[in-house]
């Protein structure tokens, strides 16, 4: 399936990731990689995050760092909603 980043997604993780750069660039790069592998992941196993919430959308667990990978699925295509670090409050979606 087709992996499409939705802005949101796109600034969720530059965000998080100018955090890190400036406490550890190193640990920043690792971590941008590795949720990158996790994303392509979903492109072969779409249904491998669990569901969060009422509506269709799930979640992917980026689990050597304390991130997670929102998303749905919707004609063939799976859409990233947002990265989020582990640690923040839970995420009300719309």
């Amino acid at each position: 399936m087709e992996i499409f980043w939705t802005s949101s997604a796109i600034n969720s993780l530059k965000s998080e990731l100018r955090l890190l750069n400036e406490i550890n660039p190193e640990i920043a790069k690792k971590i941008k990689i590795r949720i990158q592998e996790k994303a392509e992941l979903l492109s072969e196993n779409p249904f491998i995050g669990v569901r969060y919430g009422i509506r269709d959308i799930r979640k992917i667990c980026v689990v050597e760092y304390p991130f997670s990978i929102f998303y749905n699925i919707k004609n063939q295509k799976i859409k990233i909603l947002r990265i989020r670090h582990d640690a923040r409050k839970p995420l009300e979606l719309p």
